[in-house]
């Protein structure tokens, strides 16, 4: 990081160092190492401390080294804390009137927020006091810490442009802050010999709910986590992002994209024949993948092409993963259903994720400008067989042509729980001399428990991540983790 100073304040005394260390280095030569009196380690340093760039993480180590003995800042955080909300305004009005009406099963109930979606998205602003004990004008820079754990052990680190001595100041302002999170800050001072001092820690929780994002030039971007998760919290954020097109983001859309949330495949869903399809992001550091994609009741038709966009989200190396179309609403839109619904988001949670686009209830709602044919998407769906919508959607990517294993990955990795299947095969294994062999990724899944067939339980073998199970004939199986999760296979 650059690190300003200003020569005419301390090119003097830096000279004067200097000299000073050549003097004493020479004269220890001279002496001796057995009359020396002063080793190496004995001279202040003053490499100071460090954010490593792209990791951001922090040293805490050169900070309680300082040899530094002038005047420091006493430094106030003032806010956030306790609970704020990150969502906008509007988005959080159509989602608690939604919730009311759903809870009263009337799916046909018309809710419409007036205004563009996402139309007012407002950053998180930081304030805090610096109080100068004496003289503490060589305090030429402040940061702000930012993490999600209380000993910063993974902070981001943004610099403060300015502040005020003995007022309150506010910092560079933060969007795309995780929903549902609770975050510890806290304003460090960079001291003139390269260490770093900090203030006091404050902390704050954001509201849950939908992660609407800020990617200025990119319209109807959010992040697919954050949604209920079948009772058991929520599906992680940081994963899958989906938007409208990506071409018109500037410098910093894209920096936010590719640095901030750190997007390594792009699925755009858009039909090269009909419409132009460009992208903003760099293909040597994104994997752009063009998947013409279908909408409504098209989607559910046409299998082929929606596993083919499916089977990227069995990969684990595909994430973080954004995926859209033009406006980010009906492909992408129909695409985000069904997957969510695979990962456990409940229904009412499912059409509410889909109606965020437009703040309003579409189920058998027709408006001025838009015959939306989402309620025949969605008595479709409803007729694919299982009795949960997580059912209903394995039933509908086993369709497509997905294979087990592949389906099974989807589902762990969208949860963000569980073991995964490194390199899971795209139809059924071939079982050799009676054994068959998986290559698993642990994760935070613990180790393999048992290998079922129904109620049967199969030999198995596991060391080091790979599973030798012994079997016969062909089947279906399930291996079964400590954590309680499941990667499901088969075999002929």
């Amino acid at each position: 990081m650059k690190r300003h100073r200003k020569f005419e304040k301390y090119g003097a005394r830096a000279v004067f160092t200097a000299a000073l260390l050549c003097f004493l280095l020479t004269w220890a030569a001279c002496k001796g190492p057995e009359n020396s009196g002063t080793d190496e380690e004995s001279i202040p340093s003053e490499t100071g401390s460090s954010v490593t760039e792209g990791t951001e993480a922090y040293s805490e180590e050169t900070v309680t080294e300082s040899a530094y003995s002038g005047p420091v800042p006493v430094i106030r955080a003032v806010s956030p804390e306790g609970e704020i909300d990150v969502v906008p305004q509007k988005a959080r009005k159509y989602i608690d009137l939604a919730s009311e009406a759903y809870a009263s099963s009337d799916l046909s109930a018309t809710v419409r927020i007036k205004g563009e979606a996402f139309d007012e998205i407002s950053p998180v602003r930081f304030y805090w006091t610096v109080e100068n004990p004496g003289e503490v004008n060589e305090i030429e820079e402040y940061e702000l810490m930012l993490s999600e754990s209380e000993d910063f052990s993974d902070p981001v680190v943004r610099p403060c442009t300015h502040y005020v001595p003995g007022a309150e100041t506010e910092t560079e302002s933060l969007y795309n802050l995780k929903t549902g999170t609770t975050y510890y800050w806290k304003i460090r001072a960079l001291l003139p010999d390269g260490t770093y001092h900090d203030g006091e820690t404050k902390s704050f929780t954001t509201k849950a709910g939908p992660r609407i994002l800020y990617i200025p030039g990119v319209k109807n971007a959010r992040d697919a986590g954050g949604w209920s998760n079948a009772g058991k919290g929520t599906l992680p954020q940081g994963l899958v992002y989906r938007s409208a097109k990506l071409e018109e983001a500037d410098a910093s859309g894209v920096r936010i994209m590719t640095e901030e949330l750190g997007i390594r495949t792009e699925i755009d869903l858009r039909d090269p024949k009909s419409e132009e399809v460009l992208t903003s992001l760099d293909p040597e550091r994104v994997n752009v993948l063009n998947i013409p994609g279908y909408s409504y009741t098209s989607f559910l038709s046409k299998t082929t092409q929606a596993g083919e966009a499916i089977r990227v989200f069995s990969d684990p190396d595909s994430y973080p993963i954004l995926v859209h179309c033009a406006g980010g609403a009906d492909r992408t839109g129909a695409l985000m259903y069904v997957l969510k619904a695979y990962a456990g988001c409940p229904e009412t949670e499912l059409l509410m994720d889909y109606e965020l686009t437009t703040y309003r209830f579409v189920t058998g709602y027709v408006t001025e400008d838009h015959n939306f044919d989402f309620p025949a998407f969605y008595a479709a769906f409803q007729k694919l067989t299982g009795k949960t919508p997580a059912e209903k959607a394995e039933t509908f990517l086993l369709m497509t042509g997905i294979s087990v294993m592949e389906a099974s990955n989807v589902k762990a990795l969208l949860t963000g729980t569980g073991a995964v299947f490194q390199d899971p095969p795209k139809s059924r294994v071939r079982a050799i001399d009676g054994k068959i062999t998986f290559s698993i990724d642990q994760r935070n899944a613990g180790t393999v428990a048992s290998v079922q067939k129904g109620e049967e339980k199969l030999p198995f073998t596991y060391e080091e991540g790979e599973l030798t199970v012994s079997v016969s004939g062909s089947g279906d199986g399930v291996i079964v983790f400590e954590d309680g999760s499941e990667l499901k296979f088969n075999w002929r």
